[in-house]
């Protein structure tokens, strides 16, 4: 397929992110990727008019062996260096002066996060590279159809668009009429039949990029964070000049027909008023409402006033509402000294936050699979988020509600309006005004005021402050008392608590750190104490702010309501942690500003790399335990590699980072190369520290590349705390409020002397998928690793293996294995027309069950099938066949799958070739104990063994066959097994002729039931029911586990540890057929002996067998299926038991029974022909 990515309409940060990661996504799928320049206008001009143009030297630096082809030809084509530098329509040398739909490769779109990323160290820039525009011509019918027929040239029928409503809804119409457009054009001769036929359906799918996010059924837009940024950044910036001056100002942001900007602005900055155009002033006139508001704030010291106005906003009447005017009427009727500052295109410009990186990331990647799995009856989807999930929505029905919007507002009916928008426009509207408006009169009565304290825990963190601002002017408001223990627990013992003020709090929204102080210590250093404090200072509720420290104290305090009632109140905890460690919640407050200040160092580090051109750089984050702030950042600046707690680091893994960076210098253009970023969580190992990780890459880089390394430090934990924080703690700190006046009210209905809180009332309050939950601190526990300090289940955990993706390294689902979680490794005897081999297996867990490794004792090769199944388990067949394609071209594989007779199916590798390959597979640490293991010699290992049947004309190695019935074994009752999955094992002894396949089709791949298989479900079937095969009887005190050695693919089927009866047939008629071969076996005895000394054991075949096996091996499911040997000879001897019985389709039961009778024979005839000497 051929996907073609656009950005249409006003420009936003974070555009750059979805064009690369709808390119790397595209690649990473196996398509052909495109790029639209200037929006719908350069679909309709296409290259019709094309200058001719140099082609650039594209050479890698060195020779580097990949393993996927397809990625050096979709490596790079030339034209992303022509889009970052801006010269793109430069008329002399390469040019894209008359090309707007222009292919891309994996390294034109490097560096599109931000533009210091590049080879080049420049400033950085945020809009969209690619251009856009908006098209008159593509609104009529001629430039669709234009537009139709340049696509449909370079063959793209799929396309990516970023944009607002307008550009998504223009992408819809044109996906709706795409039949009639190729009709036209096929009547009019300019598309062939074959191109009629091959793009008769156009994929559509739309991704909302606007700085407003104003469209509906998504909670945010890719640029709105920017743009809230730099509009948090100027009023931040204005704050000091209004103070010193004591000013006014008045402040207008962009937003039409959404009020978002402003509304969100108004909240993180602490303004004292805001315009939108969802909900206009309720009182008329307005004026006197903004100015008794303001007045208030004037008459209690407040030295500023900020009010914010959206470029859309009106009154109640519609009649819109000018900063202009707004100034004059606080200038006349208040006397305050006023200003207008009007941001403008400020807002759009400037680098992209964290998350404007992170968001477009992530929803390109699920754009590509929107556009990959699209069909004609499915609607066209919109990529969105909801809390911390991006979503799938119909495009056509978000347009529609974001439509509605607007004319809602037109037909003055504003409550309809803000029921339109997402719950959390909402909250922050109520947030706002509960936070911002000094109220003359108390909202509750006495008898519900409670007594909040109000306690920072654990290390500071961005929105600690915000939060505490929030609380404290939501108690004022209500009634309530709030009160500020300072430095934690250890304070609340030394008495530092005292009331806070709504004008002490009133700069607290920007600032960073914790202004209540705080620390580690635990209430257990003391907990009668503490309780005897809640009771002196008559405290109702509590609040706690921190990290896993408060949820650890919160945890203490409820086991001791069991001692202490004082601690019978309702207790809250809000997650404020740039650790991101709390259990059971996805987002903490300070991430997001940890975050951005890790962006900024490294932005700026990645220009020193770049600079050099070759430079590595370990940057080391904090985080403790837990690695979400070096996984997120990691994902945000596009680091190369990252470490982790969790993953932990060995010497196996730092081997493979060092040949994936020495591959990747390699296929740089040589003298092009960029700068690259490692980033290392602090704990994520004791030994590999960054020192020494920088030393092994700095060693280890030769002529390809240097290495630095840098400690971020305690830079991650300071800082003005970011807008999304800051509203996110507003958010969260007014839901505990009415949690705690909940729960308060709960409480108060019982008896005084006898009040029991509630579990449920001691809380987390946490974001989980999509919404905002409670969860009791007891079920957290359970949820906790109190140890490592961090949650036991996290969803960022997938992010790692896509930081790799997105860097073009393979990445299994094991990426790393500690030496306390390695299987252990077991043996089983297999045998093959007589021939013994021993096998040795790992059973390594999947994601959707299990897989095995194998590895062969005779030769010492390992089975690289199974290898690739344990490492990628979701690999398609195709895959499979296209990696050990890869490997035998690359290797040499001689004897490693051959030993006498015995030959299995799949690729075999040698154990040399076999650690190369775990390497990259991530296997190493399974690999070195599988291929050190030695069996017992003294014990007897499970058997398995399988014969194949011949037909008269063919030998069993020229036709595959079926499993069929043995007279002689069928029994009137059948027997009972515990396998889920019957063995297509041949019958031993069977007489019945085996019918041959049909060449039409294939039996279906046999899998184990608890590992899911790549391999299409839908197979056809040569027979409707598997024949169960009889095995031998098995006494009740004979019962063991039966074990399967089975390869993920293999036909041999993995039984769950379970206790096996097996009854088998009367064997009183095989006893006559052991006489007979007693007599066989003397006469033939002289002549066996004679043949041990003197002949090969190895069976000579036609050549050209040999060669079809060889060819078939490739193809033939992963499965023991024994083929005949070829005309080679071994060395190897057949065991003496077959060789001189010559049995060699008995059972080992038949043959343990011959030589009994034998001996017994051979005892009664010396009893009955010997003299007797008693006699």
């Amino acid at each position: 397929m051929k996907i073609a990515v656009l950005t249409s309409g006003g420009d936003s940060a974070g555009m750059n992110a979805v064009v690369r990661a709808v390119v790397k996504a595209g690649i990473l799928k196996g398509c052909e990727t495109w790029i639209v320049r200037e929006g719908y206008e350069g679909l309709v001009r296409g290259n019709a008019d094309a200058e001719p143009t140099e082609t650039p030297s594209l050479k890698p630096a060195v020779d580097v062996k990949v393993r996927e082809p397809s990625f050096i030809q979709n490596l790079r084509f030339g034209d992303g260096e022509l889009l970052r530098d801006g010269t793109g329509d430069h008329t002399g040398g390469r040019t894209l002066k008359g090309r707007y739909i222009i292919r891309v490769g994996w390294d034109d779109v490097r560096g599109w996060f931000a533009e210091c990323e590049c080879a080049l160290s420049r400033p950085v820039q945020g809009g969209t590279l690619i251009g856009t525009a908006r098209s008159a011509a593509f609104r009529t019918q001629e430039g669709r159809l234009k537009a139709a027929y340049n696509l449909i040239k370079e063959g793209i029928d799929a396309l990516a668009v970023c944009g607002g409503d307008g550009s998504l809804t223009g992408a819809d119409v044109f996906r709706a009429e795409w039949p009639q457009l190729l009709q036209t054009l096929h009547a009019n001769g300019q598309i062939t039949d074959e191109q009629l036929q091959k793009h008769g359906h156009l994929r559509i799918v739309g991704l909302v990029g606007s700085i407003d996010n104003d469209m509906s059924m998504t909670d945010l837009t890719i640029g709105a964070p920017t743009a809230l940024h730099r509009i948090c950044e100027a009023i931040d910036n204005i704050h000091s000049t209004a103070n010193s001056h004591s000013r006014a100002f008045v402040l207008e942001v962009m937003g039409r027909h959404c009020g978002w900007l402003a509304l969100l602005a108004g909240v993180s900055s602490g303004a004292d008023f805001v315009f939108i155009p969802e909900r206009p002033p309720q009182a008329d006139p307005w004026e006197d409402m903004m100015c008794d508001a303001i007045k208030r704030h004037r008459e209690i010291g407040k030295r500023k006033t900020i009010v914010i106005v959206a470029e859309g906003a009106h009154d109640s009447q519609l009649k819109p509402i000018q900063a202009s005017y707004v100034k004059d009427v606080l200038a006349d009727r208040l006397g305050l000294d006023t200003r207008v500052t009007t941001l403008g295109h400020i807002q759009r410009g400037g680098r992209p936050c964290a998350w404007d990186r992170i968001l477009p990331t992530l929803q390109g990647l699920e754009a590509v699979d929107a556009l990959l799995e699209a069909t004609p009856d499915k609607p066209s989807y919109m990529i969105g988020m909801r809390e911390n999930r991006v979503t799938r929505v119909p495009l056509m029905e978000a347009v529609a509600m974001t439509q509605s919007v607007t004319a809602a507002i037109k037909a003055k009916d504003f409550e309809k309006a803000m029921s339109l928008r997402d719950p959390e426009f909402q909250e922050s509207l109520k947030g706002f005004f509960a936070t911002s408006t000094l109220e003359t009169e108390m909202l509750l009565p006495p008898a519900k005021r409670i007594r909040v304290a109000i306690m920072h825990m654990g290390a500071p963190a961005g929105g600690m402050n915000a939060a505490t601002r929030a609380a404290v002017r939501y108690c004022l408001r209500q009634g309530h008392t709030p009160l500020a223990i300072s430095n934690g627990f250890r304070g609340l013992l030394d008495d530092n608590i005292y009331e806070l003020s709504w004008l002490g709090v009133d700069n607290w929204m920007v600032r960073g750190g914790s202004e209540l102080g705080t620390n580690r210590q635990l209430p257990d250093v003391d907990l009668g104490a503490v309780a005897a404090k809640f009771q002196e200072y008559g405290i109702q509720a509590l609040l706690v702010i921190g990290g896993f420290e408060a949820f650890n104290s919160l945890v203490i305090l409820e086991e001791g309501r069991k001692y202490y009632p004082a601690f019978h109140i309702p207790m809250v905890h809000i997650p404020a942690t740039i650790s991101n460690n709390v259990p059971m919640t996805e987002l903490s407050l300070g991430t997001d500003t940890s975050m951005n200040a890790l962006v900024d160092a490294c932005d700026a580090i990645k220009q020193s790399a770049s600079a050099s051109r070759n430079r590595v750089f370990v940057v080391e984050t904090q985080g403790g335990m837990c690695g979400y702030i070096a996984v997120m950042g990691a994902l945000a600046v596009g680091a190369s590699i990252v470490y982790t707690p969790e993953a932990g680091i060995d010497l196996n893994m730092l081997r493979a980072d060092v040949k994936f960076l020495k591959a990747r210098y390699g296929l740089d253009v040589k003298g092009k190369s960029e700068g690259r970023i490692v980033i290392r969580s602090e704990k994520s190992s004791s030994i590999y520290t960054t020192d020494v990780i920088t030393q092994v890459y700095k060693e280890e880089g030769g002529a390809l590349f240097d290495a630095r390394g840098a400690s971020l430090g305690h830079t991650l934990q300071g800082g003005v705390p970011s807008p999304l924080d800051r509203a996110a703690a507003v958010r969260f700190s007014l839901k505990s409020m009415a949690f705690i006046e909940q729960q308060h009210e709960i409480l108060m209905k019982q008896p005084a002397k006898t009040r029991t809180a509630a579990p449920d009332s001691a809380a987390v309050i946490t974001i989980q998928s999509s919404s905002i939950q409670w969860v009791p601190v007891k079920e957290m526990v359970a949820h906790a690793d109190m140890k490592l300090r961090r949650g036991k289940h996290t969803w960022w955990q997938d992010m790692k293996g896509l930081v790799e993706t997105l860097v073009a390294r393979t990445q299994p689902h094991l990426p790393s294995v500690s030496a306390s979680t390695i299987p252990a490794v077991k043996f089983q005897e297999i045998i093959r027309e007589g021939q013994s081999t021993i096998v040795a297996r790992m059973k390594v867990p999947t994601p959707s069950g299990h897989a095995f490794i194998l590895r062969r004792l005779d030769t010492g090769a390992i089975s690289l099938t199974t290898m690739f199944r344990a490492a990628f388990p979701t690999a398609s067949e195709e895959s499979e066949r296209e990696e050990a394609a890869w490997v035998k071209a690359n290797y040499d594989l001689s004897g490693t799958n051959k030993a006498g007779k015995a030959r299995f199916a799949g690729t075999w590798v040698g154990p040399g070739v076999a650690q190369e390959i775990a390497d990259a597979y991530s296997l190493t640490p399974i690999l070195e104990p599988l291929t050190s293991a030695e069996p017992d010699p003294n014990m007897e290992y499970r058997k398995s063994s399988r014969a194949q049947q011949q037909t008269p004309d063919k030998p069993a190695s020229a036709v595959k066959q079926l499993p069929t019935p043995s007279p002689s074994m069928t029994t009137p009752n059948p027997p009972k097994r515990s396998r889920r999955e019957a063995s297509p094992a041949p019958r031993v002894g069977s007489t019945s002729p085996a019918k041959p396949p049909s060449t039409a089709s294939a039996l279906p791949i046999r899998r184990s039931a608890r590992t899911a298989s790549p391999a299409p479900t839908s197979l056809p079937k040569l027979i409707a029911t598997p024949i169960k095969p009889v095995s031998p009887k098995i006494t009740r005190s004979q019962k063991r586990r039966v074990e399967v050695a089975t390869p993920a693919g293999s036909d041999e089927t993995a039984v769950d540890d379970e206790i096996a009866e097996i009854q088998g047939p009367d064997m009183s008629a095989d006893i006559a057929e052991q006489k007979e071969m007693i007599a066989a076996f003397k006469a033939q005895r002289e002549a066996a002996l004679n043949e041990h000394e003197s002949e090969d054991v190895g069976m000579s075949t036609d050549g050209e067998q040999d060669k079809k096996r060889d060819r078939e091996e490739e193809d033939a499911p992963l499965q023991f299926d024994f083929k005949e040997p070829g005309a080679e000879t071994t060395l190897e001897r057949q065991i003496a038991t077959n060789r001189r019985i010559r049995f060699p389709e008995m059972t080992t039961q038949r043959k343990s029974l011959a030589w009994g009778v034998a001996l017994f024979a051979a005892a009664a005839g010396a009893v009955t022909y010997l003299p007797n000497p008693w006699f």
